[in-house]
């Protein structure tokens, strides 16, 4: 019997903290590795959450690359 984890909502709060240094728009790309046990719609739906609890950062795009590429996020222009 093995126990796994979903380390998406730890991972995710993270790079929202962070503050990249450039002039130019930052968009994040969070990726699935193989080992992840949770579908890209369950992935998609907590980084929607984390998002709306706290903000997008500084990331004007917030994508998925699952079992497909997905746009999570999408700040107004």
């Amino acid at each position: 019997m093995g126990w796994t984890s979903d380390p998406t909502q730890n991972e995710i709060r993270k790079k929202l903290k962070k503050n990249y240094q450039t002039e130019y728009p930052v968009e994040l790309l969070c990726y699935t590795d193989g080992k992840t046990v949770s579908w890209d719609e369950l992935i998609k739906e907590e980084i929607q959450i984390l998002i709306d609890m706290v903000d997008n950062g500084q990331f004007r795009r917030i994508w998925l690359l699952g079992d497909q590429c997905h746009l999570v996020f999408e700040a107004p222009s």
